[in-house]
């Protein structure tokens, strides 16, 4: 709870006020907080199970019959909910004087503001965060919950273990918010369940019927700006009746990066700090799409806001990669310093030939217009088209985003985003928009990678299938080769659902047709970039079918192909790389030749370790593969801190559903076999200096 603190202590209590020394199955330890409508305990639970709860209990005078029968129809709703940044809530009830309580996730952390200060939390890191809590408030929200008093205070990081946001509190200010007349000062117009500052507007206004998730977008948006900027973007502290009325009606929010300019210079020296900056710094890292991201929150209005937490997040998931965002019109001038931002390093190449195209291209376009209009298309049409195929350019760059994302290490209590909600989401969008055809199938080919790394295989199957269906429809050559990936993807899916045979059929067919493309290479013009890129692929996947048909013979020589053909200027060199070398590995393994897959595991973290950040699954899933390596030759002493630690690191990182995990974990089993006890449960794998790297040696040779 926000009102917990770490050592227990127990707050000082009201001299008028008995409280209990037991709740029904709950043993009282200590006071935790007062609010405004209950007191929070830090209590012990004996039955079902033995844990500690964070006890809230009503106040003498809000607990009427009303509101003890709204909170045991909430609970219904709060059993439901099972999300690691919501905290659990695990039974209701009334006291033997009639008052109502709840039984909640103990969660012993500050506030989400007051850890990010503490811990100094960059921007970024800040925002990866909110992007967790995001993903909270979705998971209600999908249950039709609504929070209606989100605030710092009810936004908590668990500090045991890794550093991760929960929402608490769901449902109690709509189990409090009921009307009663005994109640006055709680449902008035200006007077709500909850706090002013973070309140929607029309929460403000009493329009208490209809409340839905953009009115907690609201309170987001507002957290989201007391955040990354310090302060409140419409400071409501103390305003009362028709004043409140009158400034949430007509005053207008201040924009994030402006908010400092009204803050003393020490303040905002002391804000910029907590966030590792300056506050020229803060202006210009909060400027911009942050700035547009917020004040789209904030609309008054609740049809302009994001329509779901989601929406929210996903501008801000766009806007960390340079992306596009919804939160402001998608001009020319705009996606053109957007694109110069993320491709700043070949714009200088580029330039030239796009001044010698300019002319050209004009030109096509004004034809292409005047055929359109020839045929009657009206020039309405002609932007809804360009639009569409805007929106789709859109879709795609956030999909690579979060495929890129999907496993990575982020912020403290950052964790695998809503995938599948927002696939689902750009699935459906893509089919009612009128796209171009290969744009469309590239957009399915993404969306199907995107489901298989979710194990989705049904839904990445017809992705896949999509795929390849609208690229051979299209009448010409493939430039891009998307219907043969469409194929490997295919192929993919088959394999790790479990039918490495079909898999192996599969890549028959993408065979026999990469033999008619090699021959026709030349003649037919084909980037040979793409087409060696193609090969590597290809190879990549024949390894990974044969090692699960258990030819580990064959899949090496598949591995040394892919690592053969895979050209180093290609985009996708470095995955297919580690890919084939991983998968080398555990095919020298399977065949019993442990020293092979030591000195490659070796070679490979010398590759890694040059180019990645320590402690990435990466590093982390090679140093598991080198343990078994080693002890698979009798070295389980040396193996074992290996094997314990990633296993850590990996673990409390990804999905339990993640290839890269499953393989941990069996090398966890093996080896606590071997040992005849448990694994020894070390840190996760630490950070490995160059100086460090130095002082251990070289890999040992042949």
């Amino acid at each position: 709870m926000a009102e917990s603190s770490n050592d227990h202590s127990p707050a000082p209590r009201d001299a008028a006020v008995a409280h209990p020394e037991s709740i029904g199955s709950y043993r009282i330890r200590a006071l935790l907080g007062e609010g405004g409508f209950g007191y929070v305990y830090l209590a012990e639970q004996s039955a079902p199970v033995r844990r500690l709860v964070a006890l809230k209990v009503l106040k003498p005078g809000i607990d009427s019959m009303r509101v003890v029968a709204r909170f045991q129809a909430e609970q219904q709703a709060l059993a439901l909910m099972d999300h690691p940044n919501v905290a659990r809530v695990y039974g209701s009830g009334v006291t033997e004087s009639g008052r109502p309580y709840f039984a909640m996730e103990y969660i012993d952390g500050p506030g989400i503001i007051a850890f990010s200060n503490r811990e100094k939390l960059t921007v970024t890191e800040r925002i990866k965060m909110f992007i967790a809590v995001c993903d909270g408030v979705q998971h209600a929200h999908k249950r039709g919950i609504v929070h209606r008093d989100l605030k710092p205070t009810n936004i908590v990081v668990s500090t045991s273990g890794m550093p991760t946001p929960k929402v608490i509190d769901f449902g109690i200010a709509k189990a409090l918010d009921d009307h009663d007349p005994n109640m006055p000062e709680l449902t008035h117009v200006g007077h709500l369940v909850g706090t002013a500052t973070y309140a929607s507007p029309e929460q403000i206004l009493g329009v208490a019927e209809g409340l839905d998730a953009r009115s907690d977008v609201y309170s987001l948006g507002v957290v989201l700006a007391e955040l990354l900027g310090g302060a409140l973007p419409l400071d409501l502290r103390g305003l009362r009746g028709a004043l409140l009325t009158q400034t949430v009606m007509y005053a207008e929010p201040v924009n994030a990066s402006q908010m400092l300019e009204g803050i003393p210079y020490e303040r905002a020296k002391a804000i910029a700090e907590e966030r590792g900056t300056t506050v020229d710094g803060l202006r210009r890292a909060l400027h911009g799409d942050l700035d547009d991201i917020i004040s789209k929150a904030l609309e008054k209005e609740p049809a302009e806001r994001y329509p779901s937490a989601i929406e929210l997040s996903a501008d801000l998931v766009r806007t960390l990669h340079q992306q596009p965002i919804r939160a402001r019109s998608r001009g020319p001038v705009y996606r053109i310093r957007k694109f110069t931002r993320r491709h700043a390093k070949s714009i200088a190449v580029t330039t030239v030939v796009a001044a010698l195209l300019a002319s050209a291209g004009t030109y096509a376009l004004i034809r292409s217009n005047e055929a359109d209009a020839a045929r009657g298309e009206s020039f309405a049409a002609i932007r809804a088209r360009a639009d569409a195929q805007a929106e789709a350019v859109d879709m795609l760059e956030l999909l690579v985003g979060l495929l890129r994302d999907e496993n990575s290490e982020g912020a403290p209590g950052t964790r695998r985003m809503d995938l599948k909600t927002r696939l689902e989401q750009i699935s459906n969008r893509g089919a009612q928009l009128a796209l171009d055809h290969q744009l469309e199938a590239d957009l399915r080919l993404h969306l199907g990678r995107a489901f298989l790394s979710l194990r989705d295989f049904e839904q990445a199957e017809r992705e896949a299938r999509r795929c390849v269906e609208i690229a051979d429809g299209l009448g010409r050559v493939d430039p891009l080769f998307t219907s043969m990936r469409g194929e490997l993807l295919l192929a993919a899916v088959e394999r790790e659902a479990g039918d490495p045979a079909r898999s192996s059929s599969v890549l028959r067919g993408v065979e026999d047709r990469m033999r008619l493309l090699e021959l026709n290479a030349e003649s037919a013009h084909f980037d040979l970039l793409e087409l060696a890129s193609l090969q590597a692929k290809l190879a990549l996947e024949q390894g990974l079918t044969q090692l699960a048909l258990g030819n580990a013979d064959t899949a090496v020589l598949d591995f040394n192909e892919a690592l053969d053909r895979s050209p180093p200027k290609s985009v996708s060199h470095v995955a297919t790389s580690n890919a084939a070398r991983t998968g080398k590995i555990d095919a020298l393994l399977t065949l019993g030749r442990a020293h092979d897959a030591e000195l490659l595991a070796h070679e490979l973290l010398a590759a890694q370790t040059a180019v990645l950040p320590p402690g990435h699954r990466w590093i982390a899933a090679t140093r598991s593969a080198l343990g078994e390596a080693l002890y698979m030759q009798g070295r389980v002493a040396d193996a074992e801190p290996l094997i314990a630690s990633s296993d850590a690191l990996l673990s409390s990182t990804l999905s339990a559903e993640s290839s890269l995990v499953r393989a941990s974990s069996r090398r966890v089993d093996e080896l606590a076999r071997r040992l005849g006890r448990a694994v020894s449960r070390g840190p996760t794998v630490p950070e490995v200096t160059s100086q460090q790297r130095a002082a251990e040696g070289p890999a040992p040779k042949p």
